[in-house]
C-alpha cells in the first residue's frame, strides 16, 4: 500500500490502484496517523483531533469503529492493509517507510542530497520537489492541530527548493529558474535564502539592473514593515553584484543532449518512471519493451530528462525507425546515432579518419552519456550488436533502448511495460480530453471507464480516442468503440506515421513476422481471455502453420510484443492479445478462408475441456479444475455463443450442462441461468435426454434463485426419466432435490448410480431428516456423507454434510461443537472460493456469535454474507444477512442479543405472542418464519415450529390460521424488520446498514 499526503490524502495499492477510505473522520484518522508516521498517537489525542472539544459519549469505543471501518477499507483494497494501522499501549501507529509514503521518502531525498555535488543533489532534490501536489492535508485544514504540520511540511518543501536551485546555479543551470522563484518570492516575502538565489539567478542570467532592482524592493519592504535592514548574506551578495564580483558568473553548463521539449506531462507511469531510472543507474543496458502504443518511448524519454543532471556527456535519443527494416550493418546503426551527437562528416566534433562507432565510442569513453536507442525492432540483432559493443567500451556511460522485444545480449535488464492500470488510464484520458477542449466529470466516470477498458488502458488509443471526446461526448465514443475496435481518427502532427492510427501502430509490427506467425495470430484471435499452447495447436495448427510448431511460435511473438504471457489461474502459462490487437486480426480472419475451421475446432476443444472438467469437480482435483475454469470463462462463452450461432444444439446444450455444477459452487447462479435458458432455447432438434437434463439443471437453478415455481420443479423431475445416462439422471435429480431444501418434503433414499452421488444424497437426506425431527437417523446419514465425500476427496462434499453435523450439533444444545465445524467450513469455503456455501455458513456462524454476545464479529460476518448474497443473487442468505444485521444492531448487549439467531429470535418473538393471547399476530409472524427459512435455506417443519402451529390452528381455525401465515409470507422484509424490532413507520431504531436493503439489479 502507498500514501501520499503531500496535497490531497491519496492510497494507491501496489498495483496502482486507488483506494477509497469511506468516511471524512476516517479520511483524518489516516491523515493524522500518516502524519506522526512512526510514532504512536495516543488515542485521547487522536478523538481530540477528531472531533475537538465535543467527543461523542463512548469516545474510545466510536474510536475503535473508525480505526476499524479504515483497516477494513485498507485489507479489502490488499491483503495485509489491515495489519498497517496498530496498537501500541496507548495509542495507534502507522509506520510507513520511505517506498511507502511520500512524506518519508521526501525527507530520504532530503538528507541524500546534503554533501552530494550539485549534479546529484539537483537530481535527488528534484525528485524530492516533484511529490508535492499542492497544500498538504486539506482534509485537516478546518483542524488547530493541523496548522503546525502543515507549517513543517510547507517549511521542508521551500527548503528543498532552494537547496534545489543552489544546486543548479552551482552546476549552470540557472536558466528557466527565475519565473519559478519570482512566484515562490511573491507568495513568501521574507524568506531571504529564496530572495537570494532569485536574485543570483537573475544575475546570472544576465539580468543584473533586475537583480538589483529586487534586493532594493526587498529592503525597502523590510524597513518600512518590520524596521530592520536585510540579513547579512543578502547584504553580501548584493555588494558582491555592485562589484561585479567574477566568483558570481554562472558556471558553463554542460552539454544537455537533443531531447525534445516536453510537451505533456507523463500520466500514470510513475511507478516505471522510478523503476526505470533505478535500472539505468544500476545497468550499462537497459531495455523497455511492450506492445505498439504502450507508451514506451515517452517513458524512456521522460526517465532520461530525469536523469540529465547525471551525465557530463549529455543525454541523447536516436530514433532508429528511418534505418531500413532488417538491416544487418551495425555501421549504418552507428552511422545514425553518431549523427545525432554530432560525431560524424564535417562536424567540429568527428575526428578525421575514425569510424562512425570509433567516433562514438570514444565520446562515451570520455564523457559519461546516456544514450537512447528508440524504436529496435525492425533492425534488433544490429541495434544490439551495437549496443552490447558500446557497453563495453564505455562502461561509465548508459545506453536506454526501446522496442518490441529484447535485445537479448550478456547483462542487458528488461522492462516490459503493460497497459494502464484502469485508475491511471482514466486520469490519462482525462487529462488528454482536457488538452482536446473536454472537461470530464464525475458523471462521466461509469463512460471513461469503459471507455478505458475496451482501449485496454493502451496510452496511445487512449489519447486518440481523448482527441475525439469533444465531438461525440463519452457516451458517444463508447457506443462507437462498441461498434467498432478503432478510435475515430483524429490529426496528429509532429508524430511518426505508425503513431498517428492503432491500425498503423498494429501494422508496423505484423509487417515485421513472417507468414505463419501473422496467419497463427489471425486463428488465435478467436479466443476470449487468453489461451494455453495445448488450445493454439487445436485452433490454429492447420495448413501454412505446422501444429508441432505453434508454441514456439507463441513464444516468440510474446518476445516481439504481439502477445502477452501471464501465469494462468491454474498455474500454467497463459498468452494474451490486447483487445485492439486481437480485433484487428479478426478483421483479417473473417476476410480469409480460415475462420470457419478455426471457430469449428475452437468450440470442439472448449466443449471437450468443459465435459472433462466437469467430471473432475467431484473429487480431489476439484480445486484445480474450477480454477481452470476460470480462466477459460471468456473461451467457454465464446463457444457457447458459436455453437447456438451455428444452430449446433447438442454442442450448446453440453456446454451448459457441463459448466452448470461449476458454476453454481462459484455462486454464478445468474450466469448459469442465462446459459442454460439460451441452450434450451435453440434446443429443438437435440436429444430428449440432452433437454431433460439442461432443463433439469435450468430448473433447479432458478429455484436456488427463488424464481421456478412448483409446477416447473415437478415437470423437471418427471422429465429426468427421458435422461439415458444413469449417472447423469441421479445427478440431476438430486440437484433438483438439494436446491429445495427447507421447503416441506420427505427424505429421499441413498441413489448409489455413483460414489459422489450416494454421498451426495445421503447429506440430502440428513437434512431433511433433520428438519422433520428425526435427528438420530440425520446424524447416521450425515456421518456416512462425511465418509463417503472423504473417501472421494471432494472438499465440497465434506462441507455439505459437515453443515448438517454443525445444524444437529445446534440443535442438541452443543454451540461450541457448532462453531466450530462452521469455522472449519468457513476457511475452506474461503480457500477453495466456494461462494454458495461459503454465505450460508457466513450467517449461520453469525447466528451463533451473536447468540455469545460477539455482536462486532456477527455483524462482520452478516455484511460480508450480504454482499456475497447480493453479487451472487441469492435473495434468500441475502434477506436472512439483513435481518441479523438489523436484530444485533437495535438489540441490546447481552444473552438476549439475537436471541437464538435472527430467524430464531423470532420463533421466540412468534411464540411470546401466541402466549399472550396474540393469535393472529403470532400467526403471522410463524408465516414470516416460514418464508425466511425458505429463502435461506434452513428447515421450516421443525419441533420447534410444530409446536406453535398446532395450538395456533385451533385457537384460530383452519380457515384464519391459513390466512394469517399466508399474510406473513407476503410481508416485505422492512415489515419483517419492523415488527422484529419495534420500529414505527415513521423510522426504525438502531444504525442503518446502507445498500443493503435494497435488491441487487442483477436479481430483478
Amino acid at each position: 500500500m502507498r500514501f501520499a499526503i503531500l496535497g490531497p490524502l491519496e492510497v494507491r495499492t501496489d498495483a496502482g490502484e486507488a483506494v477509497v477510505i469511506p468516511e471524512a473522520r476516517v479520511r483524518a484518522l489516516l491523515c493524522v496517523l500518516l502524519a506522526h508516521n512512526g510514532q504512536v498517537v495516543p488515542a485521547d489525542r487522536l478523538m481530540h483531533h477528531l472531533w475537538g472539544d465535543r467527543p461523542p459519549a463512548r469516545g474510545r469505543a466510536v474510536l475503535r469503529s473508525k480505526v476499524s471501518l479504515l483497516r477494513r477499507a485498507l485489507e479489502d483494497a490488499e491483503p495485509g492493509g489491515h495489519d498497517l494501522v496498530t496498537w501500541r499501549s496507548t495509542g495507534y501507529l502507522v509506520e510507513a517507510g520511505t517506498d511507502r509514503l511520500d512524506t518519508a521518502r521526501f525527507e530520504d531525498l532530503v538528507r541524500r542530497a546534503e554533501g552530494a555535488d550539485p549534479v546529484a543533489r539537483d537530481g535527488l532534490l528534484s525528485e524530492a520537489v516533484s511529490s508535492w501536489r499542492g497544500e498538504p492535508l486539506p482534509e485537516l485544514a478546518d483542524r488547530e492541530f493541523a496548522v503546525p504540520i502543515v507549517a513543517r511540511l510547507t517549511e521542508q518543501y521551500l527548503s528543498a527548493v532552494e537547496a534545489r536551485a543552489e544546486a543548479r546555479l552551482e552546476s549552470g543551470e540557472h536558466r528557466g529558474l527565475v519565473a519559478q522563484l519570482r512566484e515562490l518570492a511573491a507568495r513568501y516575502p521574507w524568506r531571504n535564502r529564496l530572495n537570494g538565489v532569485l536574485m543570483l539567478s537573475l544575475y546570472q542570467s544576465g539580468r543584473h539592473a533586475e537583480a538589483l532592482r529586487f534586493y532594493a524592493a526587498v529592503r525597502r519592504r523590510s524597513r518600512e514593515e518590520l524596521g530592520v535592514e536585510p540579513d547579512a548574506a543578502l547584504s553580501r551578495l548584493h555588494l558582491a553584484m555592485l562589484r561585479r564580483d567574477p566568483t558570481l558568473e554562472a558556471p558553463r553548463p554542460r552539454p544537455v543532449g537533443n531531447l525534445p521539449p516536453e510537451t505533456s506531462p507523463l500520466v500514470g507511469r510513475e511507478t516505471e518512471l522510478a523503476d526505470l531510472a533505478a535500472r539505468t543507474s544500476r545497468h550499462r543496458l537497459v531495455t523497455v519493451t511492450g506492445p505498439g502504443g504502450v507508451g514506451k518511448t515517452s517513458l524512456a524519454v521522460a526517465t532520461a530528462r530525469s536523469l540529465r543532471h547525471d551525465y557530463s556527456g549529455g543525454v541523447w535519443l536516436a530514433d532508429l525507425t528511418p534505418v531500413p527494416a532488417g538491416t544487418s550493418r551495425v555501421d549504418l546503426i552507428a552511422e545514425t546515432v553518431a549523427a545525432e551527437l554530432g560525431l560524424t562528416g564535417d562536424t567540429a566534433a568527428a575526428s578525421p579518419g575514425s569510424s562512425a562507432f570509433e567516433a562514438l565510442a570514444a565520446y562515451l569513453l570520455t564523457h559519461r552519456t546516456l544514450l537512447v536507442l528508440d524504436n529496435c525492432e525492425h533492425v534488433v540483432a544490429a541495434a544490439a550488436a551495437l549496443a552490447e559493443r558500446l557497453s563495453r567500451a564505455a562502461p561509465d556511460s548508459r545506453v536506454l533502448a526501446t522496442g518490441r522485444e529484447p535485445l537479448a545480449v550478456p547483462a542487458e535488464s528488461v522492462l516490459s511495460l503493460g497497459p494502464l492500470p484502469d485508475s491511471d488510464a482514466a486520469r490519462l484520458f482525462a487529462t488528454r480530453a482536457a488538452a482536446a477542449g473536454y472537461r470530464v466529470t464525475d458523471g462521466d466516470a461509469g463512460e471513461v471507464a469503459a471507455i478505458c477498458r475496451r482501449l485496454d488502458g493502451i496510452p496511445l488509443a487512449l489519447e486518440l480516442a481523448a482527441g475525439r471526446v469533444a465531438a461525440w461526448g463519452p457516451s458517444g465514443l463508447r457506443e462507437r468503440l462498441e461498434r467498432h475496435w478503432e478510435p475515430p481518427a483524429v490529426v496528429r502532427r509532429g508524430v511518426p506515421e505508425r503513431h498517428r492510427t492503432i491500425r498503423s501502430t498494429v501494422d508496423w509490427s505484423r509487417e515485421l513476422l513472417t507468414g505463419p506467425e501473422r496467419l497463427l495470430l489471425e486463428r488465435v484471435s478467436v479466443h476470449r481471455g487468453g489461451f494455453t499452447a495445448a488450445s493454439a495447436q487445436r485452433v490454429a495448427g492447420f495448413g501454412e502453420v505446422p501444429v508441432a510448431e505453434v508454441p514456439d511460435m507463441l513464444a516468440r511473438l510474446a518476445d516481439r510484443s504481439m502477445l502477452q504471457i501471464r501465469t494462468g489461474r491454474a498455474g500454467g502459462p497463459r498468452f494474451h492479445m490486447l483487445a485492439t490487437v486481437a480485433e484487428y486480426h479478426r478483421e483479417l480472419l473473417a476476410d480469409s478462408g480460415a475462420e470457419k475451421t478455426a471457430r469449428r475446432a475452437h468450440l470442439e476443444y472448449y466443449a471437450a475441456l468443459a465435459g472433462a472438467l466437469d467430471g473432475e469437480l467431484r473429487g480431489p482435483d476439484a480445486f484445480p479444475a474450477a480454477r481452470t475454469l476460470d480462466g477459460e470463462a471468456g473461451n467457454l462463452a465464446e463457444a457457447a455463443r458459436h455453437a447456438r450461432d451455428t444452430g449446433d444444439a447438442v454442442a450448446a446444450l453440453g456446454l451448459a450442462v457441463d459448466t452448470a455444477w461449476y458454476r453454481v459452487l462459484r455462486g454464478r447462479l445468474t450466469e448459469a441461468a442465462e446459459e442454460l435458458g439460451a441452450a434450451l432455447a435453440v434446443a429443438g432438434g437435440a436429444p430428449e435426454g440432452a433437454r431433460a437434463t439442461a432443463t433439469a439443471w435450468h430448473t433447479g437453478v432458478l429455484t436456488r434463485m427463488n424464481a421456478a415455481d412448483e409446477a416447473a420443479h415437478r415437470a423437471a423431475v418427471a422429465g429426468c426419466d427421458a435422461i439415458e445416462d444413469p449417472v447423469t439422471a441421479a445427478r440431476a435429480r438430486w440437484f433438483l432435490d438439494h436446491v429445495r431444501l427447507g421447503l416441506p418434503g420427505e427424505a429421499a433414499g441413498v441413489c448409489d448410480a455413483d460414489a459422489w452421488t450416494a454421498a451426495a444424497s445421503r447429506a440430502t437426506r440428513a437434512y431433511r431428516l433433520a428438519a422433520n425431527g428425526d435427528t438420530v437417523s440425520a446424524r447416521e446419514a450425515a456421518e456416512a456423507s462425511l465418509a463417503g465425500f472423504t473417501d472421494l476427496g471432494d472438499e465440497w462434499g465434506r462441507l455439505y454434510a459437515t453443515g448438517c453435523l454443525a445444524e444437529l450439533a445446534e440443535r442438541r444444545g452443543d454451540p461450541a461443537e457448532a462453531r466450530r465445524l462452521y469455522e472449519a467450513n468457513l476457511a475452506v469455503a474461503t480457500r477453495l472460493g466456494l461462494r454458495t456455501e461459503l454465505t450460508r455458513t457466513l450467517c449461520r456462524l453469525a447466528a451463533l456469535l451473536a447468540r455469545d454476545g460477539l455482536a462486532e464479529a456477527a455483524v462482520r460476518h452478516y455484511r460480508r454474507a450480504a454482499r456475497l448474497a447480493v453479487e451472487q443473487c441469492d435473495a434468500g442468505v441475502q434477506r436472512i444477512a439483513e435481518i441479523g444485521l438489523a436484530t444485533v444492531a437495535t438489540d441490546p448487549p447481552g444473552p438476549r442479543a439475537a436471541g437464538w439467531g435472527v430467524v430464531r429470535a423470532m420463533e421466540d418473538l412468534a411464540g411470546g405472542e401466541a402466549a399472550g393471547g396474540r393469535a393472529e399476530a403470532a400467526a403471522r409472524l410463524l408465516g414470516t418464519v416460514e418464508r425466511l427459512r425458505s429463502r435461506g435455506g434452513m428447515p421450516v417443519d421443525t419441533p420447534e415450529l410444530d409446536r406453535l402451529r398446532g395450538p395456533l390452528r385451533r385457537a384460530l381455525g383452519p380457515e384464519r390460521f391459513d390466512a394469517e401465515v399466508a399474510a406473513g409470507h407476503r410481508m416485505g422484509v422492512e415489515e419483517h424488520l419492523d415488527r422484529l424490532t419495534g420500529a414505527t413507520a415513521g423510522g426504525r431504531r438502531g444504525t442503518p446498514v446502507p445498500g443493503l436493503a435494497a435488491s441487487h439489479p442483477a436479481c430483478d
